[in-house]
């Protein structure tokens, strides 16, 4: 079972929606090597989105959904996202700063894309493939991003999960479900 942010699934029914939010991603014409901006809270939907988008070979752009004015302008124009997910509060943030971008409503709850087809994957991602790009706080400047290989990701987690941390341990959101 996974259980992220008061919803539950089985790693089957993970693994048959993140399957349906490849279809979707393809009927939103998103294509390999593009990058697609989640601007949503610590979810099983950012969760599924990331998968998807990299199983379609795409970039998923980890966006805080705390940021807002400026900051929030400069990682989605730096970024070249061709859309962004959001929730509805935040799709309004997103549509209020003046940003031209297609965005996307994720409402919460169970899944919206129930009704595409969970085709199965003719191949998953290498190592050396795109996990995401995460951008840095900016503390020091206008943030970068960071571009992040599964080979990456995979040893992060598991020198994580070495050292003694579990899912509660605060660290990136995506790690609760890679241990």
């Amino acid at each position: 079972m996974v259980e992220i942010a008061g919803r539950t699934v089985t790693y089957g029914q993970f693994y048959d929606e993140m399957l349906r939010w490849v279809e979707y991603l393809r009927d939103l014409g998103i294509e390999p090597r593009q990058r697609i901006a989640s601007f949503l809270p610590a979810s099983i939907d950012s969760q599924l989105l990331w998968l998807a988008a990299s199983c379609l070979g795409a970039y998923e752009v980890n966006v805080n959904p705390e940021l807002r004015g400026e900051m929030l302008r400069h990682v989605l124009t730096d970024s070249d996202a061709v859309r962004c997910f959001a929730r509805p509060d935040n799709a309004a943030v997103i549509k209020g700063s003046g940003i031209d971008m297609e965005v996307t409503v994720v409402p919460r709850g169970a899944s919206f894309v129930s009704n595409w087809p969970a085709t199965p994957l003719d191949q998953l991602p290498s190592p050396s493939d795109v996990s995401c790009v995460i951008y840095t706080s900016g503390t020091t400047g206008p943030s970068k991003g960071a571009v992040i290989r599964w080979a990456q990701f995979s040893a992060f987690s598991v020198a994580h999960h070495e050292r003694g941390s579990g899912p509660t341990t605060p660290c990136m959101h995506r790690c609760p479900c890679s241990m």
